[in-house]
């Protein structure tokens, strides 16, 4: 290698004492077609090769618009990214939740250090909720987990396997992703008679109606009518003992619930009187 510089050769100790008009020939000084031509500044962009995975070498910073494009090399290297143009700095890829019911637990990587307001979660659940419930990232502190900004979750609202989006409004982690019983359309069952019997899976709601008549058997006599599920009265109405024997009294009864997957009666039933014309309704969600 050659040199022609304002300093000699032997008074270089390393490349950056070269001036900007220096110049450094490479190869065969004597045989112009041999040797080339090097200045300082272009010292790098000449012996270096592109960077890849595996070799290192030179890079070129990408503009906002290959950031977003997701362009691998640029005008004359492989790009590199600038973190100020990152735009989904606040978002975390999926983790598994690692604790389990009600008290939710994930470790995202990289770490975060604190809680951002926007920062966006996406986990799946080791196992169902049984109703209110947290979300602790990386040990920071657990944070209730609301749905429709405000309220907090109901049992059965995460399911064991639900992948889960959250996003941090400062206070609360609010839930963006659907709750486990709204995931499906409602489904309307209808009995005409007295019992009704009623399957449903783990996290099923049910809204319950009956209605029809009821005569009283006797004057002076009190008596009740009864919504059960699987025996357990869940709704009554009761008729106090001024009710004459030869008036059809109308009723209509009401519940709702999670019973869970099971397989059990509804039914209606009234004490000291008749029932006509019932009629059970079953709205299924979930």
């Amino acid at each position: 290698m050659a040199y022609t510089s304002s300093k000699k050769a032997t008074e270089l100790e390393t490349l950056t004492d070269l001036e900007s008009s220096d110049v450094i020939v490479v190869g065969d000084a004597s045989d112009s077609g041999r040797a080339k031509a090097i200045t300082r500044d272009n010292l790098a962009e000449e012996l270096s090769p592109d960077a890849s995975t595996t070799l290192p070498g030179k890079v070129e910073e990408a503009t906002q618009a290959e950031v977003d494009a997701g362009t691998a090399a640029g005008s004359d290297a492989r790009l590199f990214i600038n973190p100020s143009t990152l735009r989904a700095k606040l978002h975390h890829d999926y983790v598994a939740d690692s604790v389990g019911t009600d008290a939710y637990a994930i470790t995202v990587s990289p770490a975060i250090t604190a809680y951002t307001v926007g920062q966006r979660f996406i986990f799946k659940v080791a196992t169902a909720n049984t109703g209110a419930c947290t979300l602790n990232v990386n040990s920071l502190g657990a944070k209730t987990i609301k749905k429709a900004v405000t309220t907090d979750l109901s049992t059965g609202d995460l399911v064991a396997d639900q992948i889960v989006e959250v996003v941090y409004d400062g206070t609360n982690m609010q839930m963006v992703s659907k709750s486990a019983v709204e995931t499906s359309f409602p489904t309307l069952e209808v009995t005409v008679g007295t019992t009704h019997a009623l399957t449903t899976t783990a996290n099923q709601r049910v809204v319950v109606w009956a209605k029809g008549d009821v005569t009283n058997a006797g004057d002076s006599v009190a008596f009740a009518t009864t919504l059960k599920y699987n025996g357990v009265t869940k709704d009554t109405v009761n008729y106090q003992n001024s009710a004459r024997p030869d008036v059809v009294n109308g009723f209509a009864l009401m519940y709702t619930e999670v019973p869970g997957a099971a397989t059990q009666n509804i039914t209606v039933t009234s004490t000291a009187s008749t029932l006509s014309n019932v009629v059970i309704m079953v709205m299924k969600i979930g």
